[in-house]
């Protein structure tokens, strides 16, 4: 559908890249995947605990801030 977007497409990058599923990604931050699924997309803010480990699990070499930086893409 083209009415979903992507609200953070440099971290949603680092997950596929890195080979991870939306399950691991929510069983590493102990919280649902329903509540990932928020977070992702813009509907919940993510802690900045929840940030930091994720740049850590994900080996992410950019700053935090470009990491979560907010994008609008459709997703298909």
């Amino acid at each position: 559908m083209f009415d979903e977007y992507i609200v953070f497409p440099k971290l949603n990058a680092y997950i596929s890249v890195r080979g991870f599923r939306i399950q691991e990604i929510a069983r590493i931050l102990n919280i649902s995947r329903s509540c990932l699924y928020n977070k992702l997309h813009g509907l919940a803010p993510f802690t900045l605990d929840e940030a930091i480990k994720l740049k850590e699990v994900l080996r992410a070499n950019i700053p935090i801030e470009i990491l979560f930086k907010p994008g609008k893409f459709p997703k298909y």
